[in-house]
């Protein structure tokens, strides 16, 4: 690209056009209200020497943890299938709990779709091998003047995330 070419593209990154998808969480979709879009690193190696240190790529890529903040929606249905899941990866104490773990297990993908100005999908990030590590505790207060949305974080694990750049027509 030379500096004289311009881009095709002029329109700029808006944080509030996403969709995040994971067939896991079905009562989560449309109550997801933010993503904190993980960011990846690599390691790196010292290399000894008589004077500073010199340092050469390694061979670990780092992904930082992936987190989703939701609406908890009237009949908790979204926070009790993400606790649920959660409790039956770690112990689950009935059947139920368990046949969930077998269901989902840790092979699940989401999908967060990065939506352009006009609401079509440009960029699509493939979390795979996803699965909640936590969820956030819910202040309820009765004393609160002005009661608004609950609103809950969960924070995902992950193997890797591959980023798909859609085609427009």
């Amino acid at each position: 690209m030379s500096i004289f070419d311009k881009p095709t593209n002029i329109n700029f990154f808006k944080p509030t056009s996403f969709r995040f998808i994971c067939t896991a969480l079905p009562e989560s979709e449309f109550y997801c209200q933010g993503v904190t879009l993980p960011g990846v690193s690599i390691n790196e190696i010292p290399i000894a020497t008589p004077l500073n240190p010199h340092y050469k790529s390694g061979d670990r890529v780092l992904y930082d943890e992936f987190v989703i903040q939701i609406i908890i929606d009237e009949d908790m249905k979204n926070f009790i299938e993400i606790h649920d899941w959660i409790v039956g990866l770690g112990k689950p104490q009935t059947t139920e709990q368990f046949a969930k773990r077998e269901k989902l297990g840790l092979d699940t993908t989401g999908v967060l779709s990065i939506l352009s100005n006009a609401s079509n999908v440009t960029v699509e990030y493939h979390f795979n091998g996803l699965w909640p590590k936590a969820i956030t505790t819910l202040d309820l207060a009765i004393t609160d003047p002005d009661p608004a949305t609950v609103i809950a974080s969960v924070s995902f694990q992950y193997n890797y995330y591959e980023i798909k750049q859609i085609k427009q027509s």
